[in-house]
């Protein structure tokens, strides 16, 4: 989910956008909006398999039809909120899940990365996102299947440690990031 206040001082005061996110990889679309309200289709995508945001409303989807990460962007406010594409992240097997790290500073974007479970090749990719690509900052090798990775948090930001569902070893793991390994 996606949430962004805006504050004015002139009525109305403060306006909000909340959205939620949901893949849905029988019809190659993602679903989103607000469900008390709107709901629309982004229908670019090709096997939805995983999905993130970060708190600049960039979209990460994962998709294994295309082997590749989609980042797009959220433009507009309240109802009138769109995804617009913005880069592709390429050479990813089978993205079965993503998940986003503020590097424990959650208004710096400048910092912040992406880890992509890759089932297919039994890797964790680890990329350094800017404003309009990513860059591959290490390739974590080891894993059985990792089909669900998450970042942890403490006090609202993201706290280095990088949690891991292996499928065939039938086990969760926690790893710290040191920045070049997961110990």
């Amino acid at each position: 989910s996606y949430y962004f206040a805006h504050y004015a001082n002139s009525a109305p005061f403060v306006t909000a956008t909340y959205i939620q996110f949901v893949t849905d990889p029988s019809w190659n679309r993602v679903l989103y909006g607000n469900m008390d309200r709107w709901i629309r289709s982004y229908d670019n995508v090709n096997g939805p398999s995983a999905i993130a945001v970060d708190p600049d409303g960039r979209v990460f989807v994962g998709e294994t039809g295309t082997q590749r990460v989609d980042v797009l962007r959220i433009v507009g406010e309240g109802s009138d909120a769109s995804l617009q594409p913005q880069f592709v992240i390429d050479n990813i097997q089978s993205p079965t899940d993503i998940a986003h790290s503020d590097n424990g500073t959650p208004l710096d974007i400048s910092d912040d990365f992406l880890y992509v479970a890759d089932a297919s090749q039994n890797k964790i990719f680890k990329y350094a996102l800017g404003q309009s690509s990513a860059t591959l900052a290490q390739t974590f090798e080891g894993f059985d299947s990792p089909t669900s990775i998450a970042v942890g948090k403490s006090n609202g930001s993201s706290n280095g440690i990088v949690y891991v569902i292996d499928q065939t070893g039938r086990r969760i793991r926690a790893f710290d990031d040191s920045g070049s390994q997961l110990v």
